[in-house]
């Protein structure tokens, strides 16, 4: 009988990798993730985002600072561009997949997979 996967991984060495070496690692990440987060808002526009000021970008601590306001964007997705409205339905993605679906299939992706057949002015 084969042993399980799960076996077989917790039998294997962790080779000095530490409870405060995971900590650090996670928090490293959401710093990372953050800072790619607030790039994002920023080119995407405040507007959409945390309470739609610049203020709510410079002084966001965590992702959760900065959700999309879905009333906001809903109310003025249309009058967007195209390529605007793929950026901001692929941020909204991040926070609420079947919202950001939803907008991607207004623009005619049928999801964030889609992206790789995507070429400027052909959506």
């Amino acid at each position: 009988m084969k042993t399980s996967i799960v076996s077989q991984l917790s039998s294997l060495p962790v080779s000095g990798y530490k409870q405060t070496d995971q900590a650090q690692d996670l928090a490293s990440t959401s710093a990372a993730f953050l800072y790619a987060w607030k790039q994002g808002v920023a080119l995407a526009g405040p507007t959409y985002f945390g309470d739609c000021t610049k203020n709510s970008v410079e002084n966001a601590k965590c992702r959760c600072d900065l959700r999309p306001d879905l009333l906001v964007i809903n109310h003025s997705f249309q009058v967007l561009s195209t390529n605007e409205r793929i950026f901001l339905a692929a941020m909204v993605s991040f926070y609420d997949p079947v919202e950001g679906n939803a907008l991607l299939n207004q623009v005619g992706f049928l999801g964030l997979a889609n992206f790789g057949a995507f070429r400027s002015g052909a959506a």
